[in-house]
């Protein structure tokens, strides 16, 4: 029995071996490149799947070409490659006399593979390459779904036996041939590669290279302008290509589709292994504006002009030109057409499995995401409506005289060979908003129904104004394809089978005449002034050196300013001038300068030559972008914090200075004469506001008199961060904060709820008003006080509705955004998010007064953790927390509401609410449990 049993081992064995041994053969050889990535920077994919999370809760991946679900699919963690050169890469560019140049040479360390040596490649299958070349943002990835869909259609036999693949980066995982998972914007070609440089490269070298702005199109094809290294030959860079593409696709489907938003067509062309198709996306260059630049029909122009220029040479073998707006507008005709591309170069390639009709007169499937929208009410027409951001860039086009008539050239004698016209009742050169809807009239720019159907009678010549673009039914077609005769016996319009040289001729002497004309880069002196004191004209914040330094050192944050001597020269201030900050997360606190604007104030505004003020182009004229004394914001944010995020927004409370003969009084002189140029000098309250939560660093380097005005707000309701763990940062943040406020290092500071602000309006700004004038008594300022005590004469006295709310009802203030409901939802799925929630729900929030509100705008007497508006108790709606407590108490006393009176209230934080936030904070349920830096 035992001998049986032995040799029944024996039998087994040797196929499991053989099993074993095939499949590391082939995952080594499949994915030999991708193991070069090992020993290079660890990439911790937590915060990915975070935001993954709050996204979707499922993400659909495309593997095999057929669709498979997974519930809350996690990143894995991977290798990532340091720099271009670390991920093996064969280009390199570089910039010589304001030209940008592109060299594609072999690695000193790999070998390039010849033609029979491509593993991936059966030579017994029929197999093709299909390119998806266009700009960025103008449906390169609708047509590649598109033709993904067509092709599957026509030629695959069930719905379980795709015939065409898209590149996924999940694809080597969803197969157990790698542990990772390349993740790639778009799943693009461009990034699954190392041959040819990707658009980002190619945009950073041209932005650190002294390039001619004129010849930014040169990007979009920058790769065919590539010199080969000349001990390879160009196919055998096309196997390297190939090789690392294949990783990404299903090889044993017949189509193999790559989409880069570029128009890289002759460098593709001259590096194919396979029969290629390029199918090419045109559209007009206005109504999406890739690029975001008013010049955007020059861009356009220089990155067609040469593309058509190829196909006019005969140098493509098998392409096909579709423009967007056909592609939408007569989506079945062309896709059609486009399937008798396919088939017409099949045949002259000897296919011979191409089975003409065997799926003709199957209906075709309508494009998924131009049919499962719920709110499409408007038809194809709908993806056509010009962003608001295209518009306004249509409109500084035609405000500048040389780029309005560039267009005014390109809609005259260029746009119109494609077919380009105006719909009628969308047509409107005043403006047309994101959703249809005219932003003057507010009626809608075209015709709402169910079908929405194309008619000759509402178009309209094609005007240079901004308006919905669409083609005419004579346009319903491939513009240009190598397989002209092929389709002109389906076609029941007329089609090209290249660019005419009336086209040609008309798209270079326009370029050729625009680009002498293309404004010129400015060339700015900067004078280097020290004291930074009032100028004539100032166009926006100094920039003198930086005068901080950030810091990361295993976790610990270390910040250090460095002001000389030169830099901190007295300002311009007279006797009884008071600052006033404003504190607070985003977006939590831009309605308290307006509160405060009853008094004599000034924020963030300049004098210009003729006396006048204007703002100064800064981001809400925030504090933080007139100073180089303190780091932004936008330069903590590059902090790698993780979920101690919280600390962000009190960042400069850890600066100090780092040359002790200069301490905090001359930084504090230093930042008074940055933020002086933007001050109206001859105000009493000057008001600065930032959205951070630096009181304890503005308090020390204060040169006046400083009240902090703090404003607090529900984390969940606002989500200032976009994250579903922002109650963690919020508790972080304002832990704190309130404990700085409760240590007494704050001489004079107010908080309040955003929410108490926007339900009691009137009584907050008198508070806030109180605690203005007590401060001031205090200092002494006996003038100022009768001043500002006029208006305040009577508890009654009727202060200035806010502007901002006084349109709508309350309720709209409250109610959070659907973005910040998704997230908050995302957290109440996370068991452990959830549970957070909650204990700030029930042992936090209570003691800052939050209730639920109804819809009508009416408090509830609970308080739940659950999405929805939030509002404050009356007992609560007031001045939270002040150093001025006393006075506000005989303040409410005289007024009459003493008995709406809360003891604690208005005076300093309470050490039982710290300590239960800091508890809160260190809890099991808290991801920053152990890793509380602050000390006891």
């Amino acid at each position: 029995m035992a001998a049986s049993k032995q040799m029944r081992c024996w039998i087994i064995l040797p196929p499991l071996l053989v099993l074993f041994t095939i499949f590391a053969i082939k995952k080594s050889s499949r994915l030999i490149h991708l193991d070069e990535y090992k020993n290079h920077l660890f990439v911790d994919n937590g915060e990915k799947n975070v935001k993954l999370s709050q996204k979707k809760d499922n993400v659909q991946v495309r593997a095999s070409g057929v669709g498979v679900q997974k519930s809350r699919m996690e990143i894995p963690n991977y290798y990532m490659p340091k720099s271009p050169q670390d991920k093996l890469a064969f280009w390199e560019l570089n910039d010589r006399d304001g030209k940008i140049n592109c060299q594609i040479h072999a690695h000193p360390t790999r070998i390039l593979s010849s033609n029979d040596e491509i593993k991936s490649i059966k030579s017994d299958r029929e197999q093709y390459v299909i390119h998806i070349h266009g700009l960025h943002h103008t449906g390169t990835g609708y047509l590649r779904q598109t033709i993904q869909d067509a092709l599957n259609d026509e030629f695959a036999i069930d719905v379980n036996s795709p015939v065409a693949s898209v590149h996924d980066g999940a694809f080597p995982y969803l197969q157990g041939l790698s542990s990772t998972r390349r993740i790639a914007p778009e799943n693009e070609g461009q990034h699954f590669q190392n041959i040819f440089p990707p658009y980002r490269y190619r945009y950073k070298t041209f932005k650190e290279a002294d390039c001619p702005r004129s010849d930014f199109g040169k990007l979009t094809y920058l790769a065919d302008e590539c010199i080969f290294d000349n001990s390879q030959s160009k196919l055998e860079f096309g196997n390297a290509l190939f090789n690392e593409w294949s990783s990404y696709w299903n090889m044993s489907a017949t189509f193999l589709i790559q989409k880069t938003p570029l128009l890289d067509v002759k460098f593709h062309e001259d590096t194919k292994v396979l029969p290629t198709l390029h199918v090419i996306v045109l559209r007009h260059p206005m109504t999406s504006n890739a690029f975001r630049t008013s010049w955007m029909g020059l861009v356009w122009l220089d990155a067609f002009t040469h593309t058509f220029d190829l196909l006019a040479k005969d140098e493509i073998e098998w392409y096909a030109v579709v423009t967007y707006e056909a592609l939408i507008q007569h989506h079945d005709e062309v896709v059609k057409e486009l399937m008798e591309v396919v088939r017409s170069g099949m045949k002259r390639f000897g296919s011979k499995t191409l089975e003409e009709g065997k799926r003709k007169g199957r209906k075709r499937r309508q494009l998924h995401l131009h049919s499962s929208s719920a709110t499409n009410t408007s038809g194809p027409l709908s993806y056509l409506v010009p962003k608001d951001k295209s518009i306004s860039v249509w409109k500084m086009c035609l405000r500048n005289p040389t780029c309005g008539s560039l267009l005014a050239d390109l809609t005259t004698d260029v746009l119109p060979h494609f077919g380009y016209v105006n719909h009628k009742e969308s047509y409107d050169v005043e403006g047309i908003s994101k959703d249809g809807n005219n932003e003057v009239t507010g009626k809608s720019n075209y015709p709402i129904s169910e079908t929405n159907q194309y008619e000759e009678s509402t178009l309209l010549q094609l005007s240079s104004s901004p308006g919905i673009v669409t083609v005419n039914r004579k346009f319903s077609r491939v513009l240009f394809t190598s397989e002209y005769d092929a389709v002109q016996s389906i076609a029941s319009t007329g089609g090209e089978n290249k660019p005419t040289s009336e086209l040609l001729t008309s798209m270079k002497d326009i370029l050729a005449n625009y680009k002498k004309k293309y404004p010129k880069k400015k060339v700015i002196t900067k004078k280097v002034t020290t004291t930074l004191k009032k100028t004539k004209s100032n166009q926006g914040p100094a920039s003198p050196k930086r005068y901080w330094k950030l810091e990361q050192q295993n976790g610990e944050i270390t910040c250090e300013i460095d002001i000389d001597s030169k830099s901190q020269s007295s300002s311009e201030t007279h006797s009884n001038q008071y600052v006033i900050h404003i504190h607070g997360l985003q977006p939590d606190h831009a309605i308290v300068c307006s509160s405060l604007s009853s008094v004599p104030a000034s924020y963030s505004y300049i004098k210009t030559s003729d006396g006048k003020s204007r703002k100064t182009r800064i981001p809400e004229n925030e504090g933080q972008h007139l100073q180089s004394v303190f780091p932004s914001f936008t330069f903590r944010r590059k902090l790698k914090l993780g979920y101690d995020f919280g600390k962000h927004y009190y960042v400069a409370d850890y600066c100090e200075p780092k040359n002790k003969t200069f301490g905090y009084d001359q930084i504090g002189q230093a930042l008074q004469n940055q933020w002086s140029p933007y001050w109206n000098m001859s105000a009493t309250y000057l008001l600065q506001k930032t959205p951070t939560l630096d009181v304890h660093f503005l308090e020390r380097t204060k040169v006046l008199p400083t009240l902090h005005v703090i404003i607090l707000r529900h984390p969940m309701t606002s989500n200032s961060r976009g994250h579903k763990w922002m109650g963690l940062g919020w508790l972080d943040a304002w832990t704190h904060t309130l404990k700085v406020l409760a240590s007494g290092e704050i001489e004079w500071y107010a908080v309040v709820t955003y929410e108490a602000l926007v339900q009691y309006h009137e009584v907050v700004v008198k508070e806030l008003l109180e605690v203005l004038r007590s401060g001031m008594r205090r200092l002494g300022d006996d003038f100022q006080i009768d001043a500002l005590t006029k208006p305040l004469e009577t508890c009654g006295s009727n202060n200035r509705r806010l502007e901002l709310h006084a349109s709508k009802s309350t309720v709209t203030y409250l109610t959070p955004k659907s973005k910040s409901i998704s997230y908050w939802k995302t957290c109440n799925t996370d068991q452990k998010c959830n549970t957070f929630l909650k204990q700030l729900t029930s042992d936090i929030f209570p003691s800052l007064g939050y209730v639920d509100v109804t819809d009508s705008g009416k408090n509830k007497d609970e308080l739940t953790s659950n999405p929805g508006s939030k509002g404050i108790s009356r007992d609560f709606g007031h001045v939270l927390f002040s150093s001025e407590g006393d006075a506000l108490k005989k303040f409410k006393e005289s007024c009459e509401n003493k008995e709406n009176d809360q003891e604690g209230i208005g005076y300093e934080p309470s050490m039982e609410l710290i300590y239960a936030m800091k508890e809160l904070l260190r809890n099991d349920n808290s991801p920053l449990k152990g890793r509380i830096h602050d000390k006891e």
